[in-house]
């Protein structure tokens, strides 16, 4: 298959086979060496010409996979943090389809890639307690529910440790608490956590609170590749700063 004679990184073969995705470094401006240089996402089909599908915007180009149905996901943000944006490529029509806000992990995508999720952080500097939570999910070809919109429309949102996929990738278990503003203490009281669950393909996705009561805190504890455990414990008031 090959590639144009410049560097790549992220090199990528599709499921399929078909396609070859991969990452080059363009100068910008004049001078040798160049002062700045442009991150720029590039594909190779089969008896195809090379064809450039992005240029990063926030400089670096993380994550780049395909889905197991052959579509490409990356994200493009700055080189640390969450904060950026996730881009869908869809070869058989040749644009990018979605754009979703966050940053994509390795860990987010579930085991059988056909659908992943984002965490984005509202804020820069710690502690934060307000976040976003989204994802897509292939099979449906939809994104998930705005979780936040939902559950915290006029509170913040704190998602609790790793999101964890089960089923074989067909849903997909959080921790979630609500934050409120407490004047009193000029701080994020946390209020009691809950469980919820998406679940992914037909009919989907779907958000649904698996667990929640107003006395009592979950987490998840996982045991082994598939097995997830929902522990509980007595709520006890937490304010930002101290979690």
């Amino acid at each position: 298959m090959g590639y144009e004679g410049s560097a790549c990184r992220l090199a990528t073969i599709s499921p399929d086979g078909s396609t070859l995705a991969y990452l080059t470094l363009e100068p910008l401006g004049s001078g040798d060496p160049p002062r700045d240089v442009q991150e720029v996402v590039k594909l190779k089909r089969d008896g195809y010409p090379v064809a450039e599908i992005y240029r990063s915007v926030l400089y670096h180009i993380h994550s780049m996979a395909w889905s197991s149905d052959s579509r490409l996901a990356f994200s493009d943000g700055p080189i640390e943090g969450s904060l950026g944006t996730t881009l869908i490529y869809d070869p058989g029509s040749g644009g990018i389809t979605h754009r979703l806000r966050g940053v994509l992990r390795e860990r987010g995508w579930s085991p059988d890639s056909s659908a992943f999720y984002l965490v984005l952080p509202l804020g820069i500097y710690g502690p934060i307690c307000d976040y976003e939570f989204s994802g897509f999910d292939f099979r449906s070809d939809r994104p998930f529910p705005d979780v936040k919109a939902n559950l915290a429309q006029k509170d913040g949102l704190v998602v609790e440790g790793a999101p964890q996929w089960t089923e074989g990738g067909r849903a997909l278990l959080l921790v979630v608490r609500r934050s409120r503003w407490d004047e009193t203490q000029e701080d994020f009281l946390l209020g009691p956590s809950a469980v919820l669950r998406v679940r992914t393909g037909a009919g989907g996705p779907t958000v649904e609170i698996l667990h929640e009561d107003p006395g009592v805190d979950y987490a998840l504890e996982v045991e082994g590749s598939e097995k997830v455990e929902i522990l509980s414990q007595p709520y006890q008031p937490l304010y930002c700063r101290e979690s």
